[in-house]
This record gives structure tokens, sequence and C-alpha cells, in this order.
């Protein structure tokens, strides 16, 4: 089925439009772009045009419960009127109530000046303040405080406002959430009361002479006392001449309810009254949660026999209206101001019942028939209604809108405002041309009131960076950043204007280029946004420096660059001034020897041709090794040192470069197993000659070279396995340690081949410092041996190729 806007959507934003806003500004002399030169702040930030989209949202837990309005969680006849809402063409029934989430809630209970004052509330909210109006209609403000509260029913119809709440009746029910909401005068007074035609009273004034009653004597029917001297003013009002379908509806006042069966509920005079063939008068009432039983108990509690029939508000006036017509005889409750006044004014007169007295007021139950239809009641009022000052209640779940709440407690719609108010709802009614009354009539009431409400509003704060303000980070994986700014809520008619504040910082900062970090930004935000106005003082953090790679000088090159200079001229910056200049470039020197370095090729010159003189010496020792010099030194032995010799040339060409995985595996294999084959063949060839010659038995020993060859092995295979637990357990990979320099302020990186533990180059020394001192002791036993077995020229020059290989 076709759907269409519903009355209450259809009116949202639709009050103040530019030719009010014209209108009024000419009238006052005044412009409405104006600004206060100091603060920036418009002079007259509510002379514009109804704002289109909400400034504010209202946080409200309860709005986000499942059983926020849902229709299985209200009471029949409710309804929410929500942002959006939708009804169906045919018919008007609604389709889909719109959203609520975020929104101020109005309670909705009908009657005129509720309608007219909340409609006036909700203008001034949806488009002056900017916060999206919701309405829930209910028939009664009995339980608006529950209903504001965070328990029972405000868990289901969650609502936030009540602009009107005639409340002397209701304390006692309004108060048990009292804690929960907020209460302000909202501006007039306001009294119920019982009243009867005026025609009702003349014609008792006229005593016998009367022509549609009997009666002994003259009658004040506007008095309450009249009614319990005799029984002719109760015979003149009698339920018999009542229209009953337009009095009675049981429908409003079910069975069960505040005493009532069909409709209408009866004091127990009128009880009485009945047992003794007598009858009752009527009171026309209007629903039973409207002052509920204050009327009731008080004429009960005046001996008064009466009936109480409900018919709603619209019923009640009509069966009142219907009175008239027939130029038959009422009595009603009704209260004022309201339009019904306005529009039979001098028709209708207030009965006076025993006069109002706080203390008796404050004791209403909200109660009538608890002990069953036609019996004594409980409730002990007896006086009249009290004129009281109406009250508007809020829930304090808005407390922490500040500038909400500083509009409700100043909202004022005085008594001279709320009469012209209903006059002109008395003329829009009869205009077929008009759809909403109540709108109309406020509307107009708000456009020609600008001198009042202003007042109420309180200015919006100044902008900020922080509060108002959005920013966005580009280049968080590049080399600086750019910081761009954005309203957190742009006005929708100009998006480079701010929404939610005026004055202050009142336009966008231009875009910041930084070379912090986002995550410092994220984190310092306090720090940085000074720098949007001027820039900051250069310190260390601004410049940052490089170590190049180690060069052939031995030196690595450290330059200092500003992490964002200026394209033309690169020795200042664009983020910062002043403070600390740019620091001179300068060198550090290299962790290892450059294989591109001069010194390096002067020691692999060195290397290698000592290389070729030992590949040369050990070819001379194999040609000539039957010669007996060669022969007595145990030529295999020279080889082995030799072929140490070559291992330590080795090591020389490996020491340069970088360190990497094979260089830092080469290195100390080539060095240890160099040092044992030089050192170890020393030593078991002097373990050979001692053997021999130190033999005190002076027996005949034979010490075969394989013999000793197998001891230089076992030597050689310690220095295996000590290097294979090594490699395995703790391997010496190329490690990168920073430290602070010392040549400049900052750190530098040093790479170097790195175990986790000492242990095993420990062990290594330890057993390196066994081979070598066994070996001198050993020559130093053999000393006596003869020349040609003489080690100590040996050891001599294999410490020479040692020395050498340290420098």
């Amino acid at each position: 089925m076709a759907t269409t806007t519903a009355p209450f959507d259809a009116i949202r934003g639709k009050c103040l439009d530019a030719a009010w806003v014209a209108n009024v500004s000419a009238t006052l002399g005044v412009t409405p772009s104006a600004r206060d030169p100091k603060t920036g702040r418009l002079l007259y930030p509510w002379l514009r045009s109804a704002l289109q989209k909400a400034r504010f949202k209202i946080n409200d837990p309860r709005q986000a419960l499942p059983t926020a309005f849902q229709p299985s969680c209200m009471n029949s006849g409710d309804l929410l009127n929500g942002v959006g809402e939708r009804v169906f063409v045919a018919g008007g029934a609604q389709a889909s109530p719109g959203t609520f989430q975020g929104t101020i809630t109005l309670e909705w209970n009908g009657w005129p000046t509720h309608s007219l004052t909340s409609s006036t509330m909700a203008i001034l909210l949806q488009e002056v303040l900017g916060y999206d109006v919701t309405f829930f209609q209910t028939g009664s403000a009995l339980h608006a405080t529950q209903r504001m509260s965070a328990e029972a029913t405000g868990q289901c119809t969650p609502t936030h406002i009540n602009a009107e709440i005639w409340a002397a009746s209701k304390l006692q029910v309004l108060s048990i959430y009292a804690n929960e909401t907020s209460v302000n005068s909202n501006g007039y007074v306001g009294q119920a009361g019982w009243f009867t035609l005026t025609a009702n009273l003349n014609e008792a004034l006229k005593g016998p002479s009367a022509t549609q009653g009997t009666f002994q004597r003259a009658y004040s029917a506007d008095f309450w006392h009249e009614f319990t001297r005799s029984h002719d003013l109760v015979n003149f009002f009698s339920i018999a001449k009542a229209n009953m379908p337009l009095v009675a509806m049981p429908r409003v006042c079910p069975n069960g309810t505040m005493g009532c069966q069909n409709g209408c509920s009866k004091t127990y005079a009128c009880t009485v009254a009945e047992q003794n063939n007598q009858t009752c008068m009527v009171v026309a009432m209007m629903d039973p949660l409207y002052d509920p039983g204050f009327l009731q108990a008080s004429i009960a509690n005046n001996n008064i026999p009466a009936y109480f029939c409900f018919s709603g508000y619209d019923g009640m006036q009509n069966a009142v209206v219907d009175a008239m017509t027939r130029n038959s005889t009422i009595t009603f409750y009704h209260c004022e101001p309201d339009l019904f006044h306005l529009q039979y004014q001098g028709h209708l007169t207030r009965i006076a019942l025993p006069r109002s007295t706080p203390k008796v007021v404050a004791t209403a139950t909200g109660g009538f028939g608890e002990n069953g239809y036609g019996n004594p009641t409980t409730n002990p009022i007896n006086v009249d209604f009290p004129q009281e000052n109406l009250k508007l209640y809020f829930a304090n779940v808005l407390n922490s809108d500040t500038f909400l709440v500083d509009f409700l407690n100043k909202f004022q719609i005085a008594q001279i405002d709320i009469n012209g108010l209903l006059a002109a709802l008395v003329q829009l009614s009869g205009n077929p041309a008009v759809t909403n009354a109540p709108f109309t009539a406020a509307c107009n009431w708000v456009k020609a009131n600008y001198g009042k409400w202003k007042s109420w509003v309180d200015p919006l704060p100044l902008c900020t960076l922080k509060a108002h303000m959005q920013y966005t980070m580009t280049g968080c994986n590049d080399s600086s950043r750019m910081i761009t700014f954005l309203w957190s809520l742009p006005d929708p008619t100009n998006a480079s204007l701010p929404y939610q504040c005026d004055g202050g910082t009142t336009s966008l900062p231009p875009p910041l280029s930084t070379s912090r970090s986002c995550d410092w930004l994220n984190s310092n935000v306090d720090q940085w946004t000074p720098w949007l106005h001027s820039k900051p003082l250069c310190d260390g953090t601004f410049y940052n420096y490089s170590v190049a790679a180690c060069g052939a000088s031995a030196t690595r090159a450290v330059g200092f660059f500003w992490l964002l200079p200026q394209l033309a001229n690169p020795l200042l910056s664009v983020e910062c001034t002043g403070g600390v200049v740019l620091p001179s470039n300068t060198t550090v020197q290299c962790d290892y020897v450059p294989t591109n370095s001069s010194a390096y090729g002067a020691m692999t010159g060195l290397a290698i041709v000592v290389l070729l003189l030992l590949v040369c010496s050990t070819s001379l020792v194999v040609i000539f090794r039957d010669r007996p010099v060669i022969k007595r030194a145990q030529w295999p032995l020279l080889v082995c040192m030799i072929c140490g010799g070559i291992c330590i040339c080795i090591y020389v060409l490996l020491g340069a470069g970088a360190p990497s995985s094979g260089l830092c595996a080469a290195r100390p294999v080539t060095i240890i197993f160099g040092y044992t084959l030089i050192f170890g063949s020393l030593l078991v060839k002097g373990l050979r000659v001692y053997w021999v010659f130190k033999n005190k038995s002076l027996k005949k020993v034979t010490v075969s070279l394989w013999k000793i060859a197998k001891l230089l092995l076992i030597m050689l295979c310690v220095d295996a396995v000590i290097l294979l637990a090594w490699m395995v357990a703790d391997f010496p990979a190329p490690t990168t340690e920073t430290t602070t320099a010392t040549e400049f302020i900052g750190k530098v990186d040093h790479v170097s081949c790195h175990s986790s533990s000492f242990i095993f180059s420990a062990l290594l020394i330890f057993w390196k410092a066994i081979i070598t001192f066994g070996g001198v002791y050993v020559s130093f036993l053999i000393r006596d041996a003869g020349s040609d077995f003489q080690e100590s020229v040996w050891i001599f020059a294999s410490s020479c190729v040692v020395l050498l290989v340290a420098l």
C-alpha cells in the first residue's frame, strides 16, 4: 500500500524560513551574519532559517534497549512518532514509526495547552537548537516520571520531556521516580475544577419560578454546599437527564478501573440515596488518569450523591455541547486554561468546592473506587483543586548536555502567551486550510517572539581544534606526514563553516606537513596543535643523519639533513625555525678493513707472497726430503707446519670485508687449524726427539712417524670437536649493535661476528695455550739433544708468523 509522510514529520523544520529572518532583521535593523570582533561569534546566532539537519544527538542508553518502543511493550493507544515516520495514504494509519535513537522524545498528551506548549518547545529544539524531536503520544502524564526513569516503563517507552504536567493531584505517583527527573515551572498556572453551564446556574437561581426544574427556593448551583442541603439540585442534574451514550463510554473506563461499571463510578452517598429511592446527579469526566480520583473523592467526601461517567477528552466536551444544544443540564470536570473555555466563553461556570489547602492536597492518593463500585473511598481529599504552577519535567539523563538543560531551565510560556496561543488556536481551528493548528499557532508565536525566546538559548561553544575538528593523516608509511583538517560536523548549507560551535577558530587550519610519526601525532595532539599558528624552535628531533657504508679510506661518512628541508635552501627546515643549526658532516671509523682499502691491498699482496713462498717451501721440502738435514727435521711435520702457515695466510685474506655467515665461520676455522698445525707439529716433533734421546734406560726406542702423526690428528680432532660444537650451539653470526657515537651526538651501528657466550672462545684459547706451552716445554727438555734436533728456531719462526697475522 502507498505511504506518505506522517503529519508530525511533515512539519519538521518548516517554521522559521528565510522570509522570517529577513523580516526580523529589517525590523531590528541588524545583519544576521555580523560577528563579534573579539570572539568571532555571531551577534545574532539564532536569527537564521530552521536547521534542517540535527546539530546534536542525545546519548541515552535506554534508546539502545531491545524493548524500546516495541509495540509489544507499549500500552494500547500509545504511539511513537519518530523521525521519518510514514503513514498509509488510505486511512492514515501508521506504516512505519520512524527512528528515535539520538532524538529528544517529547510526551504528547493531546489537550490544547499541552499541544501548544509541546509544539513551541519542539520548534525551538528542532529548528533553533538543533535536536531531532520525536513525539510519544499517550493519554496521561500520571506515569511521566516512570517513563523518564531507567526502570519499568522507562525501558519500554523512554521519554525525555513533558512540557505540561498538572502535578498537584499526581505528586504521590510522580514522586516515586523523582530522583531520576528534574522539574521546573513551565511559566503559566492552571486549575482543574468542577463546572456547569451558566444557563443551568441561572435556571437554579430562579427558584420556584424555574421552568426546567423543581426548586423549593433559589439555589446557587456554583457552590458545593447547595448540593448537600436538599435534593433539588441533585434532581436538577439527575443522571436521568444525561445523554448517556455520550457521557459514559465503557472503553474509556473499563469495569474495575477506578470503581467503574459500564463507564461510570459513583459515590457512597449515591448508593445510599438509591437505596432510599432517590436519584443521583451526573458528573461528566474525561479520562480516569486525568487528576485521578481527585474530583471523585472531593465530591464523595462532601456527601454529594453523584455518578462519574467517563467519555474521554473529546467525548466529554461533546456531551457538554450536546447539553447546551438540548438546553439540558450537566456538570463536568475540566481545567483552565483550555481551548474549550475560550470557544464557549461566558457559557461555563465553575462550581466551588471547599477551599483548597496544601496540607489536604498533599494527602491525595490518586485513587477512587478502591473498595468497589459505590463504596466509600480511602482517598481523603475533600477540597477544591488548587491553582498550581504547571510543571515541565525532564529526564536527568539529559543533564550531561548543559546546552540543552540550560534551555529547558529557561523555557517559560507566560500566562498571557498561553492565553494568546489558545486564542490563536480558536481562530485556526475553523480554517480548513490549516492542517496542523497547534503547530501553526506555535510557529506564529515563535516568529513573533524572537525577543523572548532568544535569551533561552545559550551561545554555542567557541570552536576549538580538539573539540570540533577532525584531522586525517596521510603518508604514515612515507618519510613525511600530511595532516588535513575538517569540521567534525560541518554546516549542511556551507561545509566550510562549523555546525556545533561558533566563534573561536572559525576557519579550518591549512594542511600541516610534518616529519613526526603517526603514532606520535596521535599521542601528542596538545603538543603539535600550537604549530598550526607558529613553527616550533628547531631541535635535534627535526633533523636526522645517515651513516654510509665503509669506504676505501676505512671510514664511514656521517651526513646530517633536515627531515623536511626547504627546497630552495636544504640547510633550513620547513617545519621549524630558529633553535639549533644543522650539524656539520663528519666521519667514523669502520668496524672492519674494507676489501677496497689500500691497507687491505698491501696485506693481501704480502699474504700472497708469503703464501707462494710457503707453497714453494713445501715443494722444496718434498723434493729434498732425503737430505739429512730435512730428514732429521722430520719432513712430514715440516709440511704440516707449512700447511699451517698456508692456513694463516688464508685467514689474512679472509680477514677483510663486512662480516657474513661464511666469513664468520671460515675465520676461526682457518686460524685454529693453522695454529694447531704449526705449534702442534712443533710439539709432536719435540716429543719424538725427547722419547728417543732422553731414554734413561738406554734401550733401543723406536718412535714411528705414524705415532706422532696420531698425536697431531688428536689435537686437530679436539679443535674440530670444539669448532663443531661452537658452530652448532652458538654460531658466531654477523651481529649489528647500535651504540652511542663518540664523534657526534647520535648513535652508530657496529657489525661483528658475535656469539652469545665466550665459553667456546675460552676453550679454544685454553687449548691453544696447552699446545703452545707444551711445545715450549718440550723444546726446553731437548735443548741438549744437538743442533739438528733443536726446535727453538722453528718456534721463533712460527711465533713471527702468528705475530704477523695478529698485526
